[in-house]
């Protein structure tokens, strides 16, 4: 997953509780990198966030953390000293909400083999092109050959510029299942509006599902 994330650990010289904040775009990965050191380390909170984001989202994150009172623990800006740990897993839990979780199945193995160990192969699929805090939904069974919903679109949202912007030409994007369901039930509004424009000009039902199949409203 790509996000910021934090978690506890205890500077064993001085007994104090350090916060630690950071960014990755590789949870799993960052997370080994953590365990060479402390294998009880793990990611107790985790925010989702676009891969050109990660940056200003730890920012945000530490920037945060200082506005509620949190001191600074040495001079990199990512640590903060924990002199209430009840209130600051209180301002945590404002801030990441609940934590992000895969729903479980019994049945389906979504672990893969890498250089960096066992992965889930969840985290390789890529993210909704339309709303990058879902991943794209699979068509095939999960595993290593699975392959991700794609829609066609000529359009584009800035959300910088809140605008929707044309593409050059027809891009094949991957697509989450909510942004699948929002376009579906868009896709029969336009279709129950061109169908009731042609009706004023009496043409046939025959005609009208010709037309719409070859404009390709589906």
């Amino acid at each position: 997953m790509i996000g910021t994330y934090s978690f506890f650990t205890i500077d064993f010289i001085t007994g104090k509780i350090i916060l630690t904040t950071g960014k990755s775009n590789n949870s799993n990965r960052r997370l080994t990198d953590y365990k060479t050191t402390n294998a009880g380390i793990e990611f107790q909170y985790f925010k989702e966030c676009p891969e050109n984001e990660l940056l200003s989202q730890e920012q945000d994150l530490q920037n945060y953390c200082k506005d509620n009172g949190l001191k600074e623990w040495g001079k990199g800006g990512e640590q903060f000293v924990v002199e209430d740990l009840e209130y600051t897993k209180k301002i945590l839990n404002n801030y990441f909400g609940n934590p992000f979780e895969y729903s479980k199945s019994k049945n389906i193995d979504y672990s893969v083999a890498t250089l960096f160990g066992q992965e889930d192969i969840r985290d390789f699929r890529p993210n909704c092109w339309w709303n990058t805090r879902d991943k794209a939904m699979i068509l095939t069974a999960a595993g290593p050959n699975e392959r991700v919903r794609k829609v066609k679109t000529f359009f584009k949202l800035v959300k910088a510029k809140r605008k929707i912007q044309k593409l050059e030409v027809e891009q094949s994007v991957p697509t989450g299942q909510n942004a699948w369901n929002i376009i579906q039930v868009e896709r029969k509004n336009e279709r129950y509006r061109f169908i009731e424009m042609l009706k004023k000009y009496n043409i046939s039902e025959k005609i009208m599902e010709d037309i719409c199949t070859n404009l390709k409203i589906t």
